[in-house]
């Protein structure tokens, strides 16, 4: 058999053997997962291993955007991530560690220190040379049995209150979406690995990776077949980059993307394809609708 990954043809042990069906396929198919199943997991031996397991890290990642704030969808989601959060068990509470972003045209870090009684804010404006202000293990990444109250405060309160329609943030309708990713990445990297889950409602258009509205104009009739084309490659290689830097440290990103308008999956989605991850899209997201979702 020939492996999908390298390519490497590889002998097959007599006792997979198997006899055909009349219409060319194995009689026990369905027997096997590896042949009947979309993925399969295999547990990895100690020579597979670099380094002793740890805890799983995951960092939130909010987009705060005039769009993400009109539309409910940061209420949503901040809703959310506190009653998950909740419903976990103690053990999960004691080993797993959380950390969170919010970003628009800056990117704001949420030091989460038990020794706080609030979250402390801070604040990158400099969205092109990504940084840590201090060192994340317990401060931007803390686990819940720990840090519940600031958790809670951050979800139900402060967030949703900095960012609401009545406020000036409502006007920024930018989200540096690469920029924020770079920050993630940093904070993970502390812990060699974890999960990072991105929420993103418009075009990113500043910041590391940003990118253009390839629809602001009008296709060309003669040539659309080949504007088409176009429009399923990706804009630049700059995520596809970033998605592998991510896979050689064993962090995985979720891309859940709210568009009300033009949102390059062409190009968004491939942050997902080689660090394990996957794109959840809500096209013309609606909270009253697709709140459950």
């Amino acid at each position: 058999w020939e492996c999908a990954i390298c390519g490497t043809n590889n002998d097959v042990p007599d006792q997979y053997f198997s006899p055909l069906q009349l219409n060319g396929a194995r009689s026990d198919v369905l027997q096997r997962p590896e042949l009947s199943c979309g993925s399969v997991d295999f547990k990895a031996t100690k020579k597979y291993i670099f380094h002793p397991p740890e805890a799983l890290a995951y960092v939130f990642l909010i987009d705060v955007s005039q769009q993400s704030i009109v539309n409910g969808i940061l209420s949503t989601v901040c809703k959310s991530i506190s009653t998950i959060l909740k419903s976990l068990s103690d053990t999960q509470k004691q080993l797993y560690k959380f950390g969170f972003i919010t970003f628009n045209h800056q990117v704001h870090m949420y030091n989460l220190n038990q020794n706080y009684d609030k979250p402390q804010m801070v604040v990158n404006p400099d969205i092109m040379d990504p940084y840590l202000p201090f060192d994340a293990n317990e401060n931007l990444l803390v686990t819940y049995a720990n840090c519940e109250e600031n958790i809670r405060t951050l979800l139900d309160d402060m967030i949703p209150e900095m960012y609401n329609i009545n406020t000036g943030m409502k006007k920024i309708n930018q989200a540096c979406f690469g920029s924020a990713l770079a920050h993630g990445k940093l904070m993970l990297d502390q812990r060699r690995g974890g999960k990072m889950m991105i929420f993103q409602t418009c075009l990113p258009t500043i910041g590391l990776g940003r990118l253009q509205n390839r629809f602001q104009k009008a296709p060309n009739n003669n040539n659309f077949d080949e504007m088409e084309r176009k429009y399923l490659k990706p804009q630049n290689q700059y995520y596809d980059n970033f998605s592998k830097e991510c896979a050689n440290v064993g962090i995985g990103i979720d891309v859940f993307l709210f568009a009300h308008s033009y949102g390059d999956l062409a190009t968004i989605s491939r942050v997902c394809k080689h660090s394990g991850g996957q794109l959840y899209y809500y096209w013309k997201y609606n909270a009253q609708r697709d709140q459950l979702k």
